[in-house]
């Protein structure tokens, strides 16, 4: 449907992918706190803007080359116990938490967004 293919509806669907990758890992963080040698591993988002806007047909193109990007990093360099393994599980439950409370805004903004198209199309 055209009208959930907007640059803004992509953008909060892409971001909701991202952040349950982030809870994903953070999860497996937190499984792996016993695991010797495991390393602590991190998600990074990035917005990327494509060479596509450079373009002049860029506004008539169902995707305007605006992603969110999702890479995993492994924590090398932090402390380690005697075991090898980096995970601070104190600080994955806060990360975890911090990634809920992204998610439950995406998830309300997508909300906000299917309410304003049903006050659209009932006018």
């Amino acid at each position: 449907m055209a009208i959930l293919n907007n640059t803004s509806f992509r953008l909060l669907t892409q971001g909701m992918d991202a952040v349950w990758e982030k809870q994903k890992v953070i999860s497996q963080n937190i499984a792996n706190a016993d695991t010797p040698g495991y390393k602590a591993k991190t998600v990074n988002f990035k917005t990327v803007l494509s060479q596509k806007c450079s373009r002049p047909e860029f506004h008539d193109d169902k995707d305007n080359g605006i992603n969110i990007e999702t890479y995993i990093t492994t924590q090398e360099n932090s402390n380690q116990l005697l075991d090898g393994n980096n995970v601070n599980v104190d600080k994955e439950m806060i990360d975890l938490a911090d990634a809920q409370l992204q998610y439950d805004a995406l998830a309300g903004k997508i909300s906000n967004e299917f309410s304003m198209l049903k006050i659209a199309l009932t006018k």
